[in-house]
């Protein structure tokens, strides 16, 4: 263990009560030096550690699309490489001769239009960017290169024209040439173009005409090269700097936005330049920053930081004492909303899972056995609730008169709600009433029978928590009920690239494994829905990643939300899960190697050309906000608004959360070389929030107005950035989630919670 920042670094170490390493834990000191934004982009010093990193998604040709399988194959990642119209196996993509090797290659010719293929680097040093490629010519076929930066300048060259078809190697600093042309460095992101140019005199004996084949591209540009004992001492100074500046008096350079006495928010938020308290919490339950301060307490338990539980426990003992005493409907046991003058909010409902699991990750840091037992009492009595309530709405449907209807002006249900059919609601009132706006996710599923929707398993993880505590007879049975209704067609077919990937399937994951991870071996039928839902997205039985769904389509920069990476998780969730638990697919090498792969291009997705991180969706590389007509989904600008039947996704501008998530799951299985390219990879996504978003008190959030436009969202879409928001609180614990990886404590769940 070590001491605080300035104490003693051989403070005595609290004896790790689970089983973790500790002896290389070390307590990252000091706090994070803020000044302000500027344009660090091109400040920035020069003389940080880097090395040279490709930078392409893909340099190769090795995947050939063919559209006459089921499903389709998709190809490469280069755009513009391959038609999909059926009969047609591929198309630039071919076979060389022999005397190449019998290599696949691109080949370029008059009816061929150019490929595209995106270049994601750290803006620092762009200038140095190389990119290398073999070209062969026939009949004087030339190649043209174009770099194209993120606001659209571009610089060019060619090559080939050599009348003999012979491979030569080129090496082109497009980075230095873009500096000379331009007065600056390209600006992140970049598009890499290969198109053909016509030769000035085209050799007529030629029967094939004149074309250029190209092979073996790579773009390399300097990365950061960090460890990961730094990475982890700024992550550590950030934390302590969220909580110092939520939870300490302005006496003491806070902002007392958390009332001491009773550990609520005073303010959801406040201004991140000034420091100004923001929207007055007239709501009184527990916020985000209590997250924050929750993890960092449970990590410093197991890391042995004995300063920094006696710095922080006082502070989260008052919210955990008010929410047992206030936040819980004394007749019932499920939670409920409170208003700051006292009374109760008896028609809100709330997510009653999200409740049950901050008790339960709380009486683990509370250090209090009296508040301790009065947690897990609670968390029994709200899963006794639970199943009550989901025994009593229990019944066959010819049973149950048709009492609901939909008023289709409002979208809200109307009525009375006698049949849940065996599932068990997230949201609730404290009364124990259905949520019943449709708009509420698994409201609608609920009253009208549907067999799958998001969130349905929620409240059975809830009961999961009190059965890993205080086991109850009727405990397992209930939660199998809930599991046994759950029956979603997992039809690869129809496989939806976009929204079914992140949506159904992201949700599914992220409770199944909160349910799992308390339930063990005792519900083999949970491991059975994450695992039939995984193998339609990374069959095992093409035992290649290069023959799976998902993989091929964010080869292709298919259309994928901002919150993609709660569906990676599912698949680490499945690699970690112990074999008594998940015998068919712990420790699987593709599913390894799939969560390596997912994590570079969720990455490489997310960076915007005014080098902002994102967290919108992307398609072919670019923010799109999607739509869609009937079951058919499309960018939003493909026609009129008013042709679609509505779009299917918010947009989320910067911090990246989902990003860290995303490099924490790959981190956490990745070997020691792609784990330093992870390690880049964050700290430039580090490094490029900072400049564009940074504020002293926390980051803005939010899609700038001109890029909204820029990109053509819809105006709905284009908000503006907000200077109030809390983002930053969340944004930080995403890097909390990553620490105890960077530390070495890999035996925790960091990264797939």
């Amino acid at each position: 263990g070590a001491g605080a920042p300035g104490g003693a670094a051989d403070a005595a170490p609290r004896a790790p009560s689970r089983g973790y390493d500790t002896s290389r834990v070390a307590l990252p000191s000091g706090r994070v030096a803020w000044s302000p934004p500027g344009d660090a982009m091109h400040d920035a010093a020069r003389d940080e550690p880097h090395r040279p990193m490709e930078a392409l998604v893909n340099g190769g040709f090795e995947l050939v699309a063919d559209s006459t399988t089921e499903p389709p194959k998709y190809g490469a990642y280069w755009k513009g490489a391959f038609t999909y119209a059926p009969g047609v196996p591929d198309d630039l993509i071919e076979e060389s001769d022999a005397a190449a090797g019998g290599r696949r290659v691109l080949w370029l010719a008059d009816d061929r239009g150019p490929v595209v293929q995106k270049i994601a680097a750290d803006p620092r040093w762009t200038d140095e960017l190389v990119v290398t490629l073999s070209v062969t010519a026939r009949a004087g076929g030339r190649l043209r290169v174009v770099l194209e930066d993120g606001p659209g300048r571009i610089v060019s060259t060619v090559v080939g024209g050599d009348a003999e078809p012979a491979w030569a190697v080129h090496e082109l600093a497009l980075g230095r040439l873009f500096v000379e042309t331009h007065g600056e460095r390209p600006v992140p992101r970049m598009n890499l173009y290969l198109a053909y140019e016509s030769p000035a005199a085209a050799a007529a004996a030629d029967a094939d005409g004149p074309s250029v084949a190209v092979d073996e591209v790579s773009a390399v540009v300097p990365m950061p090269d960090v460890r990961p004992e730094d990475l982890a001492r700024t992550v550590a100074g950030e934390v302590r700097d969220v909580l110092h500046t939520w939870f300490d008096p302005p006496a003491d350079g806070g902002l007392g936005a958390i009332d001491p006495e009773t550990g609520y928010p005073v303010a959801l938020a406040f201004d991140v330049e000034t420091g100004e308290l923001k929207g007055r919490a007239t709501t009184l339950t527990y916020h985000a920053v209590h997250k924050v301060l929750e993890d960092w307490l449970e990590l410093a338990g197991r890391a042995g930081w004995e300063d920094e539980r006696a710095r922080w426990t006082p502070h989260m003992r008052p919210i955990v004492r008010s929410l047992l005493a206030d936040n819980f409907d004394p007749e019932t046991g499920l939670p409920r909303m409170l208003r700051r003058d006292g009374r109760t909010m008896d028609e809100q409902p709330v997510v009653v899972g999200s409740y049950v699991n901050f008790l339960d990750a709380a009486r683990h840091v509370v250090d209090d056995a009296e508040l301790e037992a009065a947690c897990v009492a609670q968390i029994r009595r709200t899963a006794d609730a639970l199943l009550r309530l989901q025994s009593e709405h229990d019944l066959p449907p010819q049973q149950v008169p048709n009492v609901t209807k939909l008023d289709r002006r409002t979208g809200v249900f109307e009525g009375r709600f006698p049949n849940w059919y065996g599932h068990i609601p997230n949201k609730l009132t404290p009364k124990g009433e259905i949520d019943t706006p449709r708009q509420y996710n698994t409201a609608w599923a609920v009253v009208t029978g549907r067999s799958f929707w998001y969130h349905l398993f929620k409240s059975p993880s809830a009961v999961m928590a009190a059965w890993a505590l205080d086991p109850r007879e009727g405990d397992l049975a209930g939660v199998q009920r809930a599991l046994d209704r759950y029956d979603r067609p997992w039809d690869a077919s129809l496989y939806d690239l976009e929204n079914d990937t992140d949506d159904h399937y992201g949700y599914l994951c992220q409770d199944l494994l909160t349910l799992l991870r308390r339930a063990g071996a005792s519900m083999p039928r949970a491991v059975e829905l994450l695992q039939g839902a995984t193998d339609h997205r990374l069959s095992r039985e093409t035992g290649r990643l290069d023959d799976t769904v998902w993989i091929q389509a964010i080869r292709l920069g298919t259309a994928c939300a901002g919150d993609s990476p709660r569906a990676i998780k599912g698949v680490l969730g499945l690699y970690r899960l112990p074999p008594e638990v998940n015998p068919v697919s712990s420790g699987l090498p593709l599913y390894r190697d799939a969560l390596v792969e997912l994590a570079l291009n969720d990455w490489r997705g997310r960076q915007l050309t005014t080098g902002d991180f994102t967290q919108a969706f992307f398609q072919h590389w670019e923010m799109v906000c999607i739509c869609f007509k009937g079951t058919y989904q499309g960018d939003c600008r493909e026609r009129p608004l008013s042709e679609w039947d509505g779009d299917v996704g918010d947009i989320f501008g910067g911090p990246s959360i989902s990003a860290v998530h995303a490099q924490a799951s790959a981190y956490a299985v990745a070997d020691e070389a792609e784990r330093r390219d992870i390690l880049s990879r964050l700290a430039t996504l580090d490094y490029v929030t900072r400049v564009n978003l940074g504020r002293r008190y926390g980051t803005l959030a939010a899609v700038p107005k001109e890029v909204g436009r820029q990109y053509e969202l819809p105006d709905k879409y284009v908000t503006g950035q907000s200077r109030t928001s809390a983002i930053g609180v969340v944004y930080v614990h995403s890097w909390l989630d990553m620490l105890p990886l960077l530390l070495g404590l890999e035996a925790a769940d960091a990264g797939d919670r």
